[in-house]
């Protein structure tokens, strides 16, 4: 009498996978996957597919390791091969990680302190509702604001105007670098182009703080982006020092007024258009006390003179501010200042480390020296004989 399916099976699951094979290769069968295959496999080929399909109740063991192209293609050499799922694009979860970067920044300061929708969580966050992990939802973005020009509305959009700023600051520290001493010229001229940007941005927080009288949230952030982007360029070692001065100065359009505003430095156009912010802040009903201290404490953080304490009548003086709209909001500001709630909060100004100075006539790798020398008095450290390029 034969022995049955069962016996056969174990006797094949005590051999070893060499021996499997070569049985395998005999009936000219596949011999491609693990034990348990090999032996369903062999099974097949000598009692036949069990009915059913592939599934075979008296060994749940074989059924579970039998695979399905075997199944539905009449034994292993007739089957059908199964085809592998591709890995999700590389490329494509790091674009959306850059994507959650940029959100995650433009959300880090106060402007962006809102609570995410129920059932929603970042990467490894909290599951939603059924359990599942949620996909991290995008915080929306508008592409435009009621009574708000596009030129303003891009002027201060976060991203675009914090990569701006600080590509300056780094344009302005390789020149530095690549020559303190004899390049002047060219720095003076990224500076230039880096007043007239700071000057784009104020122009644009005050008109929509003033004329659209909305979005302060936005104004306010764009203003701490324009006054860090400062600190961090005073930190280049730029000889003689940066010099605030730009060009023929800042002059802010008060269109509402017909007014205008002209700064020769970049601190005094910063505390004219900062000021003009609060007081439009404080005259609107849709700031609260908790955010307008909130701004309080970014300008003074930043050198700002909120209630204009110094009396700088030529800017604007505190008994002839010429729009209503925003002498209204005087009273409040000069209220919530005084009772020194602001204090309290946290600092969101930035620290900035000094950059050091390289004076490459002299010092620094030889290929990148701005004066030639002989390697003899290079080498002795003198300053002598310098011949410039």
């Amino acid at each position: 009498m034969g022995k049955s399916r069962m016996e056969v099976e174990a006797e094949l699951l005590k051999l070893k996978l060499p021996a499997l094979r070569d049985m395998l290769r005999q009936s000219s069968l596949k011999v491609t996957g693990n034990k348990d295959i090999l032996v369903a496999r062999l099974l097949d080929h000598q009692y036949g597919i069990p009915e059913g399909g592939s599934k075979d109740t008296s060994n749940p063991k074989a059924a579970r390791g039998r695979p399905r192209k075997d199944a539905a293609g009449g034994g292993g050499a007739t089957g059908t091969k199964r085809k592998r799922k591709k890995p999700a694009s590389k490329d494509a979860d790091a674009d959306e990680e850059d994507d959650d970067e940029d959100q995650d920044e433009s959300q880090s300061t106060s402007a962006s302190t809102s609570t995410s929708s129920p059932g929603t969580s970042g990467k490894g966050g909290a599951a939603g509702d059924d359990g599942t992990p949620s996909k991290k939802r995008k915080p929306y973005q508008p592409r435009s604001i009621p009574n708000v020009a596009p030129q303003d509305f891009e002027a201060t959009k976060f991203p675009t105007l914090r990569k701006k700023l600080n590509g300056h600051v780094r344009e302005l520290a390789t020149l530095v670098d690549a020559n303190w001493h004899d390049g002047y010229e060219e720095q003076g001229d990224a500076l230039d182009q880096y007043f007239k940007d700071c000057q784009a941005t104020m122009q644009a927080v005050c008109n929509i703080a003033s004329v659209a009288m909305t979005s302060f949230d936005r104004c306010n952030e764009a203003m701490k982006l324009v006054a860090d982007s400062w600190d961090n360029m005073n930190t280049v070692p730029m000889r003689g020092g940066v010099d605030e001065e730009g060009g023929e100065g800042f002059r802010i359009d008060l269109t509402k007024v017909g007014r205008k505003r002209t700064a020769f430095k970049l601190t005094d156009a910063l505390n004219f258009v900062w000021r003009l912010l609060l007081r439009c802040s404080a005259a609107s009903t849709a700031v609260d006390d908790a955010t307008l201290n909130r701004y309080i404490k970014d300008a003074v953080d930043y050198g700002c003179d909120p209630l204009n304490k110094e009396q700088d009548e030529e800017a604007d003086g505190e008994m002839e501010i010429a729009d209503p709209y925003e002498k209204s909001g005087v009273p409040r500001l000069v209220r919530v200042f005084n009772a020194e709630v602001w204090k309290s909060l946290p600092t969101n100004k930035k620290k900035h480390r000094q950059r050091k100075a390289i004076d490459r006539r002299f010092n620094g790798e030889k290929s990148r020296r701005t004066r030639n020398y002989s390697d003899d008095e290079d080498e002795e450290g003198g300053g002598g004989g310098c011949q410039q390029q």
